[in-house]
């Protein structure tokens, strides 16, 4: 068993260990036990332990901020440990093992953890795809359709820190708009790079580098081999997380007259979270194969929904029943085509009727009027702009919602009967002033021509 493989999370070796309380410290053996979630601590390589630490998922394991020199931090009920590797390598093989061994088996622990890995311990097992990819991606297309420069503006560093120590402790966390888009889609792009291989494996590499050099040339006839290879290559959780991925990136480009970012801008900003040389390379060599991957990226986004179908595919058994299920998408409703998704919202106002929605539109608002309606009318009809369907704001009766919709018909909470019986008696009303307003008319014409006579 290597200490060297950061996969592995039984692990032993040397430490420097001390109290955040103390000056000195002590050169310690250390084992990790992940049965008992224990790590023991040792004088001598083959001593009794003399101290031990529960790796509880209640307790805090991190870098220590005050230091810069490989050292890590325990935070227990009593006391805070400090632990320092004695390379930069050790440190993060340590700082891994000791957060799966103590977040894993609740979920937690995924920056570093192989997608199989995420997937074995996750508390949902309704999809391959990591819940920090689908919040990340759910969050953007709500918050970030209209952000300029998505993937490209680097988020707040220490927002950054905070939800990813969150995602590695295993804490529930909801997105909102209290981040900035910058910080999610950051967010997004470490956890992918984090993975312990790319979700193109490297293995593979050198077949997708091949084909890709293809497209530069236009030759969509590849686009057929193109599949067949993604479907053969890749494991299930890779396949679904491609897809996921691909799928987002193509609906962003709906956006990009906000973002600035069509398929050539995000294949640049993102193409290397799915697809990456050995980082033996040397940097130029890196360059000159990410420029080359740039038509092989747009391929994937451009042509996603025909390279990963979401419905069943017999040839593809060793995946799920479908790629719906597998990559999550029946829970990912952004997704889906604008015409696909019936809406229904109901209006605060009771005199308001409730609208059935077909369709809608982006977060811009500006392309909305709203006209008053009275809540004290007895009038109710059949608005005919509304048939025409004519774009009517409903702001005023949402809550507070980010998007809008385009409505084209109008359920009416009363019956028809009804308002044909309210509009018949303000007719009658209306009728009967008229008539009123006559019968003054002439009689004060009669009086005139008395007085005149």
């Amino acid at each position: 068993m290597s200490n060297d493989d950061p996969t592995i999370i039984s692990k032993q070796g040397w430490l420097k260990v001390k109290l955040n309380s103390q000056i000195k410290w002590h050169r310690r053996y250390c084992i990790i036990d992940w049965d008992k979630a224990i790590l023991f601590i040792a004088s001598k390589f083959d001593g009794r332990y003399q101290d031990l630490i529960k790796l509880l998922p209640s307790i805090f394991i991190n870098e220590c901020e005050s230091s810069n020199d490989n050292t890590i931090e325990i935070k227990t009920d009593n006391e805070i440990h400090l632990l320092q590797g004695e390379s930069k390598k050790e440190y993060e093989c340590w700082l891994l093992a000791l957060k799966r061994t103590a977040y894993s088996r609740i979920g937690g622990a995924i920056f570093g953890q192989s997608l199989e890995d995420t997937y074995k311990y996750s508390l949902d097992k309704t999809t391959l795809v990591p819940l920090i990819v689908r919040q990340c991606c759910e969050y953007l297309l709500e918050y970030g359709s209209t952000f300029v420069g998505l993937f490209r503006i680097p988020g707040k560093q220490s927002s950054i820190k905070e939800l990813r120590d969150m995602y590695d402790r295993g804490l529930s966390i909801k997105l909102n708009n209290s981040y900035s888009p910058a910080t999610i889609s950051s967010l997004l792009k470490i956890y992918l790079q984090s993975l312990p291989e790319p979700i193109i494996p490297v293995k593979n590499f050198d077949e997708f580098f091949e084909i890709g050099s293809r497209f530069k040339y236009n030759q969509t006839n590849d686009i057929d081999h193109l599949k067949n290879l993604i479907e053969k290559t890749l494991s299930s959780a890779n396949y679904a997380l491609l897809a996921y991925l691909c799928l987002f990136l193509k609906k962003l480009t709906e956006h990009a007259q906000e973002t600035k970012m069509d398929t050539d801008n995000l294949a640049v900003t993102f193409g290397n979270n799915l697809i990456r040389t050995s980082e033996e390379l040397d940097i130029n060599m890196i360059k000159g194969h990410n420029y080359n991957l740039l038509p092989l990226i747009k391929v994937f986004i451009d042509h996603s929904e025909y390279l990963f179908p979401t419905n069943s595919n017999e040839s593809c058994g060793h995946y799920n029943e479908s790629i719906t299920k597998s990559s999550g998408f029946s829970s990912f409703s952004s997704l889906l085509s604008s015409n696909e998704q019936p809406i229904r919202i109901h209006s605060r106002s009771s005199s308001m009727p409730s609208m059935h929605c077909t369709r809608f539109s982006s977060f811009d608002s500006s392309n909305l009027s709203y006209s008053d309606q009275s809540d004290t009318t007895n009038v109710r009809y059949r608005s005919k702009s509304i048939l025409e369907k004519k774009p009517i704001d409903t702001s005023a009766q949402l809550d507070s919602q980010q998007s809008f919709t385009t409505c084209f018909e109008v359920d009416f909470s009363t019956d028809q009967e009804d308002d044909e019986i309210s509009v018949i008696e303000n007719r009658v009303s209306n009728i009967d002033v008229i008539k009123n307003q006559q019968r003054t008319k002439q009689q004060s014409t009669i009086l005139e021509q008395k007085h005149r006579s």
